[in-house]
C-alpha cells in the first residue's frame, strides 16, 4: 500500500472517519469519544456551510471556545503520534 492511500478521510472528516484513522494508527480513540458531538454537529456543520457558500455566523466567544476545543484535539492527536514514535509502539 502506497503512503498516499494509507489514510482515507472520505472527503469529509467526521467522528467515524477520525475513529478509523486513530485506530489504524494504533492510537487511543477514547480521548476523542467525548468530542464526537462537537465534531459531527458543529465542525462538520460549519465546514459544510462554508464549502457550500452559506452565511456563517458565530460570536467571538463561541469561536474562541471552538478554537480551544479543536486545538486541544489536534494537540492530543499530535502528542499520541509523537509518543508512538518515541516509544516505537507504531511498530507493533
Amino acid at each position: 500500500m502506497a503512503w498516499k492511500s494509507a489514510i482515507h478521510t472520505k472527503s469529509n472528516l467526521n467522528s467515524d472517519v477520525l475513529r478509523e484513522i486513530v485506530m489504524q494508527l494504533g492510537l487511543d480513540y477514547s480521548r476523542f469519544e467525548t468530542k464526537e458531538k462537537l465534531i459531527d454537529d458543529v465542525l462538520v456543520h460549519y465546514r459544510n456551510n462554508i464549502a457550500h457558500g452559506k452565511e456563517l455566523t458565530m460570536d467571538r466567544d463561541g469561536y474562541l471556545a471552538l478554537h480551544d476545543e479543536v486545538f486541544g484535539m489536534m494537540q492530543d492527536f499530535y502528542n499520541q503520534i509523537d509518543n508512538s514514535v518515541a516509544n516505537m509502539s507504531y511498530r507493533l
